[in-house]
């Protein structure tokens, strides 16, 4: 209620014009309440967007973070960056979409050459655990750089408990 009334405020005021950060900060606050028309609106009555825009955007979305990438990539001004990334390779994990997941993955650090961080990578592994696909999960750590943190390991053992492995 106080942030439909902020926006009211901010909207008679005209303060959207000319701050992004106030559009963007509403942009994420309707898309954590669950508000994704309300957040989309507000986007499109953003008269500049950035990938911040973008990135509080597909967040929101489960199921239609693909097309919101996608859209943003057709507007073909802006980059998708490593966060945009972690966004997509989370909504593909909590909608079970593990091939879509693969895919994006690979274009971000191929098409893209954004090296993943130990982020994307938990990201990977949840996805894959997610659905069962413990020696997949597997083979994305042993990519890893570094040793798994303790969000990757805790997902690898959740998924050992899950589907029986040992």
């Amino acid at each position: 209620m106080i942030g439909i009334e902020s926006h009211n405020e901010i909207m008679s005021k005209r303060l959207l014009e000319d701050n992004i950060e106030l559009g963007n900060a509403l942009v994420d606050m309707y898309a954590i309440c669950g508000k994704l028309e309300k957040a989309q609106k507000t986007v499109n009555d953003l008269s500049v967007r950035d990938v911040v825009s973008w990135n509080a955007l597909i967040s929101g979305y489960a199921e239609k973070a693909l097309d919101s990438l996608k859209k943003m990539q057709l507007e073909g001004q802006i980059m998708p960056d490593a966060v945009t990334f972690l966004c997509v390779l989370n909504a593909c994990s909590h909608s079970g979409l593990v091939e879509k997941g693969y895919e994006y993955f690979k274009c971000m650090t191929q098409l893209h050459k954004i090296t993943a961080n130990t982020e994307q990578y938990n990201c990977m592994t949840d996805l894959l655990v997610r659905i069962g696909h413990f020696d997949e999960a597997c083979d994305v750590v042993l990519t890893l750089q570094a040793p798994p943190d303790a969000i990757m390991q805790t997902s690898l053992l959740a998924s050992c408990k899950t589907y029986g492995k040992k």
